[in-house]
Protein backbone atom coordinates (compact mmCIF):
# COMPACT_ATOMS: atom_id res chain seq x y z
CA UNK A 1 0.00 0.00 0.00
CA UNK A 2 2.81 2.13 0.72
CA UNK A 3 4.50 1.95 -3.07
CA UNK A 4 0.94 2.61 -4.18
CA UNK A 5 0.39 5.81 -2.30
CA UNK A 6 3.59 7.05 -3.08
CA UNK A 7 2.94 6.24 -7.10
CA UNK A 8 0.20 8.40 -5.97
CA UNK A 9 1.97 11.33 -4.44
CA UNK A 10 3.98 11.25 -7.86
CA UNK A 11 0.96 10.84 -10.25
CA UNK A 12 -0.38 14.01 -8.64
CA UNK A 13 2.78 15.56 -8.09
CA UNK A 14 3.24 15.55 -12.04
CA UNK A 15 -0.11 16.07 -13.03
CA UNK A 16 0.61 19.76 -11.57
CA UNK A 17 3.60 20.19 -13.33
CA UNK A 18 2.70 19.21 -16.44
CA UNK A 19 -1.08 21.39 -15.79
CA UNK A 20 1.31 24.52 -15.28
CA UNK A 21 3.63 23.94 -17.91
CA UNK A 22 0.42 23.99 -20.28
CA UNK A 23 -1.22 26.90 -18.65
CA UNK A 24 1.78 29.17 -18.20
CA UNK A 25 2.02 28.76 -22.43
CA UNK A 26 -1.67 30.10 -22.82
CA UNK A 27 -3.35 26.72 -23.41
CA UNK A 28 -7.09 25.41 -23.77
CA UNK A 29 -8.45 23.82 -21.26
CA UNK A 30 -8.49 20.45 -23.34
CA UNK A 31 -4.59 21.07 -24.10
CA UNK A 32 -3.84 21.80 -20.97
CA UNK A 33 -5.76 18.55 -19.22
CA UNK A 34 -4.15 16.42 -22.06
CA UNK A 35 -0.44 17.77 -21.42
CA UNK A 36 -1.38 16.91 -17.75
CA UNK A 37 -2.04 13.40 -18.14
CA UNK A 38 0.48 12.61 -20.86
CA UNK A 39 3.63 14.01 -18.24
CA UNK A 40 2.42 12.60 -14.89
CA UNK A 41 1.70 8.48 -17.13
CA UNK A 42 4.83 9.05 -18.69
CA UNK A 43 6.93 8.31 -15.50
CA UNK A 44 4.99 5.69 -14.12
CA UNK A 45 5.04 3.96 -18.19
CA UNK A 46 8.97 4.50 -17.29
CA UNK A 47 8.81 2.72 -13.99
CA UNK A 48 6.62 -0.40 -15.11
CA UNK A 49 8.56 -1.23 -18.15
CA UNK A 50 12.02 -0.89 -16.04
CA UNK A 51 10.44 -3.11 -13.55
CA UNK A 52 9.29 -5.23 -16.13
CA UNK A 53 5.41 -4.74 -15.44
CA UNK A 54 2.32 -3.89 -17.04
CA UNK A 55 2.11 0.20 -17.61
CA UNK A 56 -0.98 0.92 -15.21
CA UNK A 57 -1.93 3.22 -18.03
CA UNK A 58 -2.87 0.23 -20.11
CA UNK A 59 -4.71 -1.74 -17.36
CA UNK A 60 -8.48 -0.75 -16.16
CA UNK A 61 -6.58 1.51 -13.90
CA UNK A 62 -8.29 4.81 -12.84
CA UNK A 63 -4.06 6.13 -13.43
CA UNK A 64 -4.31 8.53 -16.19
CA UNK A 65 -7.72 9.48 -15.96
CA UNK A 66 -6.86 10.38 -12.22
CA UNK A 67 -4.08 13.33 -13.93
CA UNK A 68 -6.65 13.99 -16.98
CA UNK A 69 -8.95 15.23 -13.81
CA UNK A 70 -6.24 16.95 -12.07
CA UNK A 71 -5.14 19.02 -15.56
CA UNK A 72 -8.75 20.26 -15.51
CA UNK A 73 -9.14 21.24 -12.04
CA UNK A 74 -6.01 22.87 -12.48
CA UNK A 75 -7.02 24.82 -15.20
CA UNK A 76 -10.30 25.89 -13.44
CA UNK A 77 -8.71 27.12 -10.21
CA UNK A 78 -6.29 28.77 -12.00
CA UNK A 79 -8.36 30.83 -13.47
CA UNK A 80 -10.01 31.95 -11.15
CA UNK A 81 -6.82 32.21 -8.29
CA UNK A 82 -3.47 32.08 -8.50
CA UNK A 83 -0.96 28.91 -9.85
CA UNK A 84 0.21 28.78 -6.24
CA UNK A 85 -3.03 27.39 -5.05
CA UNK A 86 -4.37 25.60 -8.32
CA UNK A 87 -0.93 23.36 -7.61
CA UNK A 88 -2.22 22.62 -4.32
CA UNK A 89 -5.78 21.87 -5.19
CA UNK A 90 -4.48 19.57 -8.00
CA UNK A 91 -1.80 17.67 -6.05
CA UNK A 92 -4.85 16.75 -3.44
CA UNK A 93 -8.04 16.03 -6.18
CA UNK A 94 -5.14 13.83 -8.21
CA UNK A 95 -4.05 11.89 -4.45
CA UNK A 96 -7.57 11.68 -3.28
CA UNK A 97 -9.15 10.01 -7.08
CA UNK A 98 -6.30 7.31 -6.85
CA UNK A 99 -6.11 6.36 -3.48
CA UNK A 100 -10.18 6.20 -3.15
CA UNK A 101 -10.09 4.04 -6.53
CA UNK A 102 -7.25 1.57 -4.84
CA UNK A 103 -8.98 1.47 -1.90
CA UNK A 104 -12.92 0.68 -3.21
CA UNK A 105 -11.41 -1.09 -6.02
CA UNK A 106 -12.80 1.18 -8.90
CA UNK A 107 -11.93 1.01 -12.17
CA UNK A 108 -12.65 1.81 -15.43
CA UNK A 109 -15.19 0.16 -17.65
CA UNK A 110 -14.03 -2.66 -20.64
CA UNK A 111 -14.78 -2.83 -23.32
CA UNK A 112 -15.12 -6.03 -24.71
CA UNK A 113 -15.04 -6.40 -28.77
CA UNK A 114 -16.65 -9.06 -30.67
CA UNK A 115 -14.35 -11.70 -32.87
CA UNK A 116 -15.81 -13.81 -35.22
CA UNK A 117 -18.04 -13.14 -38.22
CA UNK A 118 -19.70 -10.29 -39.65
Amino acid sequence: MVLKVSDAIGLATFAAYGADLAYSHGFSLVTVAMISSIVASGGGVLRDILVNDIPLILTKEIYATAALGGGIVYYLVASISNQGYATLITIFTVVTIRIFAIKYNLHLPVIKAEVGNR
